[in-house]
């Protein structure tokens, strides 16, 4: 309802209700006269978690649906009363609150949640937004109980929005790396005969050219007319997959700053953090030292999450808005969403003040793991930019400097990148 701008009370006593003049929304499963009726299975009236049954139906109106629930009997009635044949709040529950990423699963090489586990890819609805287009055509069928309601009343249109996201996880290519990461690197191009890389690599040390992962003029010049965040990556200490430059320094920090400066920022919790929550609490405060503010955002390296534990600990460092709720391997809307929520913590079983900003396209789902090509990536943007603009929503994408640099690995895809952050095609 918060969707729809409604405010609400709740109340068990039967004839209060029908005396309300009031909008009015009966959720149980016996149907009532001159309102709208949603019927209800036991979910939302339960206290722990456990597998469900689901069967998920194709729908002419509401595209798919589930936890369907016909009322059994549907009286001949004398005003003008709606209802529906599912329960949509219980459904819209089951997606947002990732209840099937708390049930027993098989991981992938990171410990994730596989996309190919969840409801949404199994029954061919991942890109799309289903609980924005229930909320939508809700409103819609409250709005014919209802016609007199206007439009401060009952919000049936957002603003469509595009948020360009930038990680950091490798500020630059040999800017600022200690001695032994800097003759590492050179010891690598000799022996791959790679001379014009080391070439390279001499004249950013020395000054004479700029250091290919410093894409950032590039994308501040871009993104002039969108919202953007950046987030940093400030794993203290150097693993397999957390490589940044050093957090202690000056260049990494010159750059940190002079961005925190100008944008939103927010930290990028590294891949080692995820179980090590003294490391976490150790990144949130170089965030505060390099920028001398603490971070409030924040999205996970790897997108690496595990419920609701990944959470627990954000909240505790002070995080009021995440972006990490997306699939690495696969496009699309991992809660069923393009719109922002409120995290609702199943294992406590309450809702929280921490905010979900759900991504729909990465740089490296286009890429790697998908294997498109440039106009077929740019293609799947705007599938999805199309998608997102229908229900009023935020196009969130999420890119990396690195993938900017136009190398020869990603030579051409900077146009897939404009493409995604432009408003209007």
């Amino acid at each position: 309802m918060r969707r729809l701008g409604i405010e609400f009370k709740v109340t068990d006593k039967e004839d209060y209700f029908i005396k309300s003049s009031s909008l009015k929304i009966n959720y149980g499963n016996k149907i009532i006269e001159s309102c709208v009726n949603i019927p209800s299975v036991p979910l939302l009236h339960e206290e722990h978690i456990h597998r469900h049954e689901i069967e998920v139906e194709l729908d002419e109106k509401w595209q798919k649906i589930f936890f369907k629930n016909p009322y059994e009997n549907i009286p001949d009635f004398r005003q003008a009363t709606q209802f529906l044949h599912f329960d949509l709040f219980a459904a819209s529950f089951y997606l947002l609150s990732r209840y099937e990423e708390y049930l027993p699963h098989k991981k992938d090489e990171h410990l994730r949640f596989k996309a190919e586990n969840s409801l949404a890819f199994q029954n061919h609805f991942l890109e799309i937004p289903l609980v924005d287009i229930w909320a939508n055509l809700l409103g819609e069928i409250i709005k014919k109980q209802y016609p007199q309601l206007n439009d401060d009343e009952l919000r049936l249109n957002g603003k469509f929005k595009v948020i360009n996201t930038i990680d950091i996880d490798f500020a630059f290519r040999y800017k600022g790396l200690t001695l032994f990461r800097y003759f590492k690197k050179a010891i690598r191009n000799v022996l791959r005969f790679d001379f014009k890389e080391l070439t390279l690599q001499i004249n950013v040390k020395i000054g004479r050219a700029r250091d290919p992962y410093d894409t950032f003029e590039y994308i501040i010049d871009k993104s002039k007319n969108v919202s953007t965040i950046f987030f940093f990556l400030l794993a203290n200490k150097e693993s397999r997959y957390d490589k940044n430059i050093p957090t202690n320094s000056s260049e990494l920090r010159a750059l940190f700053l002079s961005l925190s400066n100008k944008y939103d920022c927010g930290l990028h919790p590294s891949y080692v953090s995820t179980v090590n929550k003294k490391m976490l609490q150790d990144e949130f405060e170089t965030f505060k030292q390099i920028t001398g503010k603490s971070a409030t955002k924040s999205r996970q390296h790897f997108l690496k999450m595990q419920m609701p534990f990944t959470y627990h600990s954000l909240i505790q460092q002070g995080v009021k808005d995440d972006y990490t709720m997306a699939y690495a391997s696969h496009l699309g809307f991992r809660a069923s969403t393009c719109k922002p929520f409120n995290w609702f913590d199943l294992s406590e079983n309450k809702e929280t003040e921490l905010v979900i900003h759900s991504s729909c396209a990465m740089d490296v789902t286009l890429k790697n793991y998908l294997k498109l090509q440039v106009p077929d990536a740019i293609e799947c943007i705007q599938r999805l930019k199309t998608v997102v603009k229908n229900v009023e929503g935020n196009f969130i994408v999420i890119w990396h400097n690195t993938s900017l640099t136009e190398d020869a690995e990603w030579l051409g895809w900077r146009a897939v990148y404009e493409d995604a952050i432009t408003i209007e095609n």
